[in-house]
């Protein structure tokens, strides 16, 4: 994801690749050594930020697309929607993961099952609007032809600046992504170390900020 990153930024910033790669990474998982509650925070920001762009991808979409020409129907049949539903079930991948969290979560019995909830939701919302909007200002052929969807919808919105507006949304995903597998995969091997799993010594805590920040180092390792 790191890599990835990097090869968003380059056309804008020349960023040398593993040099910024160190950087993202090493402060990603200090992030999360220092406590789950300033991740958290991080993670709230850049999800704030995302939705934010992508609101204003929707709504500048909506005033310019045009709705009349939209295909309610799908051309191919609904048997191809159902094909294409055994791909987008990947992206719910790891909605469990905040059970994961649970010793550092207040009322985690009560505050995760709404989280979840409220995530799916959201889910819905968002990868609703985002795909209607892309439908309405290229079309299905169009966007079965394109290399780079989103960027093609957004040129329609915002011209020449739509390239640099969907890297920074993706640059954003992806810290946003990054941040989460930190939190999660370092309190998996706590956990695991806890439990005795794995050596014992992983399943210590961090006297001042109460974070398992040996489990943390080795995830930033691998």
């Amino acid at each position: 994801l790191a890599s990835v990153l990097v090869g968003y930024l380059s056309p804008f910033l020349a960023c040398p690749l593993k040099p910024t790669m160190f950087v993202v990474i090493a402060g990603i998982f200090g992030l999360n050594v220092v406590g789950v509650r300033i991740a958290a925070h991080a993670q709230t920001i850049l999800m704030a930020l995302l939705l934010a762009v992508l609101g204003a991808f929707t709504l500048g979409g909506a005033s310019v697309a045009r709705w009349s020409e939209f295909p309610w129907a799908p051309a191919h049949g609904f048997m191809s929607v159902l094909a294409a539903v055994s791909i987008m079930v990947s992206l719910f991948m790891g909605i469990e993961a905040p059970v994961e969290l649970g010793d550092e979560i207040r009322e985690a019995p009560r505050v995760i099952p709404l989280a979840i909830a409220f995530s799916i939701a959201l889910t819905g919302v968002v990868y609703g609007a985002v795909a209607a909007t892309s439908l309405a200002l290229v079309g299905p052929d169009g966007l079965a032809r394109s290399q780079a969807p989103l960027a093609d919808a957004g040129a329609r919105i915002w011209g020449r600046f739509a390239g640099a507006i969907i890297s920074g949304v993706a640059v954003i995903s992806i810290l946003k992504s990054m941040n989460a597998t930190a939190m999660i995969f370092s309190r998996m091997i706590y956990a695991m170390g806890r439990g005795g799993a794995l050596p014992f010594w992983l399943g210590h805590l961090q006297p001042r900020f109460g974070t398992p920040h040996r489990a943390t180092l080795v995830a930033g390792l691998f």
